[in-house]
């Protein structure tokens, strides 16, 4: 809102996606040794930082996979850098996926290392569906405006590889924590429940409705 005229903050409010009703119920298990992400693979993404934070921690945890579902101009370039890297055992490029949800489910992280964002579903999702979820607090502000940081997920600032990798050990080597973001994201299911979204634009459009005419 910020972006527009005084003028119009004033009388503009912001309504949130609502998320789909085909999201199935929170995983309560024991999480898999698995890191997700789920994004265009373009620059403004930032999957470099995820990668480097990844290959900080992957002596650490030797059983985990960090898999980056999506496609995009990147792919290539992330998939040499995997190799060069040494981790082409450890870094999957699955592209897209028509089942998204069942494949990031039992997930123990899922990551969103985006420069810059409006507000992201998948991270959105990715916190509904219950699994400890860290992103970037990158601008314009979607991150923060849903994720309370330590309660239902964790905030990292933009670009910030030591802090991604602290984030990272903190939800992997705590299960409480790790619950707890679980519990605490899925409460967002009510939230952006279609019905409340859709409830909010009648009202908006109620009210736009019975204002006179200038």
């Amino acid at each position: 809102m910020s972006f527009f005229s005084t003028k119009i903050q004033k009388k503009g409010i912001v309504i949130p996606n609502p998320l789909t009703q085909s999201i199935p119920e929170r995983y309560k298990g024991a999480r898999l040794p698995k890191i997700v992400t789920s994004c265009r693979l373009e620059p403004q993404k930032n999957l470099d930082l995820l990668i480097n934070s990844f290959a900080e921690i992957a002596s650490r945890y030797p059983t985990h996979m960090l898999y980056i579902y999506g496609e995009g101009m990147e792919r290539s370039r992330l998939e040499m850098k995997a190799l060069e890297m040494g981790l082409t055992d450890r870094i999957v490029f699955p592209g897209y996926s028509n089942h998204i949800f069942e494949d990031i489910l039992q997930a123990a992280l899922f990551v969103l290392p985006s420069n810059y964002e409006g507000i992201s579903n998948s991270m959105l999702e990715a916190i509904a569906l219950g699994v400890p979820t860290i992103a970037t607090d990158c601008p314009v502000g979607g991150a923060r405006e849903t994720i309370v940081d330590g309660f239902n997920g964790i905030l990292v600032p933009v670009g910030n590889k030591k802090k991604m990798v602290q984030a990272m050990i903190a939800v992997l080597s705590n299960q409480e924590l790790s619950k707890n973001l679980s519990r605490n994201g899925a409460l967002l299911r009510e939230k952006l429940d279609i019905s409340c979204i859709a409830e909010r634009w009648l009202e908006l459009i109620d009210q736009v409705a019975l204002q006179p005419k200038q």
